[in-house]
């Protein structure tokens, strides 16, 4: 059966010298019967989606004449190699008008439009088994998963390899998800780019191609640092009694040795009225100090609903384990309408998705951490009283700021950012939601 499926300028170009394609946005376009006895109605533009189940499909083209040339009486015009394939509808000193019309029968895609993979996968543990992801399933009917499992990257760009073996420190890592249309059954993706996709939770995944039949993308999840060395016992910092400061724990000591909560346990710290998930449980290297690892937690709430001021720590103690805390999980402080200020930490990595959404009390955010490399999408969404934030990272890519990041902020919202990359982020930031933020040193 012959099929149709929107791809921009479809008609091609012409191959002779004295006619050329309109230029006009609305002079190429499919148009469509719904019955034998319709009149023709266009779709009025040509990328405007072809919908299917129609009688039957034609194109409508313009050609313009180049200067210099002049149009035959007697013209004849061959599409394909055959003559009167397509009717000439009008015909002037200029420009020739034609309509081409494809045989009844001929099937148009139904355009998926939107994609969203789930799925289940464990975080990457420097040493753990790199085992695929689990229960991977696509919401949209005439899609399948053709792949999914880890990858990492080739330098700067992501390698379609899928990885075996155990996850190593330094490097980055992300799981690929392939797509694949049902175009037996007249699926197809929408060109040139879809509505919207979501890929395990990730808005602002990365795609490695994209076709109308089948498209790869990649969640990226993280860079595994390299180990940090264990600090000395001169830097352990005695908690003040009564403080609700989740930073002012102990660093790490050289002598601690209690065996870290496995990874996915829920930690509740009392005085500090902060919730936490562990999510690395460290490492030990006993030839080579330099190379250990301390155990690693997301803040993934409060228990304090009255807190106006808010910092999330360094470290956080529990037990005789001192962990990082490293991320920020997903709506951790969302919606709270409480806090005004907010200080993070200089071990956070990762902002998670709407970790701070609809905090409509909220005016400024310190960031202490060089080490954030990402924000997820819509972080800050709807702090309208938002006018301050300090970054100390440069770490921040387009690609690792979700989409609506800052979305609904204040119109005054000032970022300090570093020297190197003031001008980078002041760009980054308005694409992310709010077009007026301003970058300072």
């Amino acid at each position: 059966r012959n099929r149709l499926y929107n791809i921009v300028g479809c008609a091609g170009d012409t191959v002779l010298n004295g006619l050329n394609k309109s230029t006009q946005y609305y002079n190429n376009c499919f148009q469509y019967k719904d019955t034998e006895y319709s009149s023709w109605t266009p779709y009025g533009y040509y990328d405007a989606l072809i919908e299917n189940k129609k009688y039957q499909y034609a194109y409508y083209l313009v050609l313009d004449l180049v200067k210099g040339y002049e149009i035959d009486d007697d013209l004849k015009l061959f599409i394909n190699g055959e003559d009167g394939a397509a009717s000439i509808i009008d015909k002037s000193s200029s420009s020739i008008t034609l309509m081409y019309e494809f045989p009844v029968g001929t099937i148009a895609y139904d355009n998926i439009k939107t994609i969203n993979v789930s799925g289940d996968y464990t975080e990457p543990v420097i040493g753990a088994d790199i085992k695929d992801p689990e229960n991977v399933q696509i919401a949209e009917a005439g899609l399948s998963i053709r792949k999914a499992y880890w990858i990492t990257k080739d330098g700067s760009d992501w390698k379609d390899e899928k990885l075996t073996g155990k996850f190593e420190a330094g490097k980055e890592y992300g799981i690929y998800v392939e797509v694949e249309a049902d175009t037996d059954n007249d699926y197809c993706l929408k060109q040139p780019k879809l509505d919207s996709y979501k890929i395990l939770g990730e808005e602002s995944a990365g795609c490695l191609y994209y076709t109308f039949k089948s498209a790869g993308f990649v969640k990226n999840v993280g860079k595994l640092e390299a180990p940090t060395p264990t600090p000395t016992s001169e830097g352990i910092v005695t908690p003040t009694p009564g403080t609700t400061d989740p930073s002012a724990t102990p660093t790490a000591s050289p002598e601690v040795t209690a065996t870290p909560a496995p990874v996915g346990t829920t930690l509740t710290d009392t005085k500090g009225k902060a919730k936490y998930k562990v999510i690395s449980t460290g490492k030990t290297d006993a030839a080579d100090p330099s190379k250990n690892e301390m155990p690693a937690v997301a803040f993934t709430g409060t228990t304090d609903k009255k807190a106006k001021k808010f910092t999330i720590g360094d470290t956080v103690k529990f037990g005789d384990v001192i962990y990082n805390i490293e991320s920020i999980g997903e709506g951790a402080l969302k919606n709270n309408k409480k806090i005004t200020s907010l200080t993070i930490g200089k071990n956070v990595k990762v902002i998670e998705k709407n970790a701070f959404a609809g905090c409509t009390k909220l005016k400024t955010v310190n960031c202490k951490s060089k080490v954030l490399y990402k924000i997820g999408a819509n972080a800050f969404k709807g702090d309208k009283k938002l006018k301050k934030m300090t970054l100390k990272t440069s770490l921040l890519k387009k690609k690792n700021v979700g989409k609506n990041a800052i979305k609904g902020t204040s119109k005054k919202l000032k970022i300090y950012a570093p020297k190197k990359v003031k001008k980078s982020y002041q760009k980054l930031f308005r694409a992310k939601g709010n077009k007026k933020v301003k970058t300072k040193l």
